[in-house]
């Protein structure tokens, strides 16, 4: 599991997004995808799975797959950027024989009644604080990525 702690969270104000990394990459050992958490520009985590080619659910828009039953529903489906550093961004350095070419499916903590400390931290935010009461912590979003990806293993073999 690689963590990375790269965004400057000073203004944020106190709560667990303080000792938290911004990204984990890791190979999730039941199913063997490749899974990412990163920290999106509200400061709230998002959750990815990446499959590759042989996937039936490889190229489809996260509007195609409105049964996965993950926190907020799908939010995101794309390839690796490119342009993204190691660090930071929705993208990968492979293991040793694994695949770059994986299409990430993932999902956003940013919804009703989720905290997203970057935003909250600025003094314009609109919400009031009753629609923004829970932080999805970490290990929420590693339990919400175990789901997406043993749902995506399983629709492999049932497609």
């Amino acid at each position: 599991m690689k963590q990375y702690t790269t965004i400057d969270k000073t203004d944020w104000g106190d709560g667990p997004w303080q000792h938290e990394p911004d990204k984990i990459v890791w190979i999730d050992p039941t199913t063997d995808l490749d899974c990412m958490i990163h920290r999106g520009n509200s400061g709230a985590l998002c959750g990815y799975v990446g499959v590759s080619a042989d996937h039936p659910d490889y190229g489809r828009s996260a509007y195609e797959l409105e049964d996965i039953d993950i926190h907020g529903g799908l939010s995101f489906a794309d390839r690796c950027d490119d342009e993204a550093r190691e660090d930071y961004g929705i993208c990968h350095v492979p293991e040793p024989g694994r695949t770059h070419d994986v299409w990430w499916l993932g999902f956003d903590c940013a919804h009703a009644f989720d905290v997203m400390p970057k935003l909250e931290s600025q003094p314009y935010f609109p919400l009031p604080r009753e629609f923004r009461a829970i932080y999805r912590d970490v290990a929420y979003v590693i339990g919400e990525v175990t789901s997406l990806a043993l749902q995506l293993a399983n629709r492999k073999e049932q497609l």
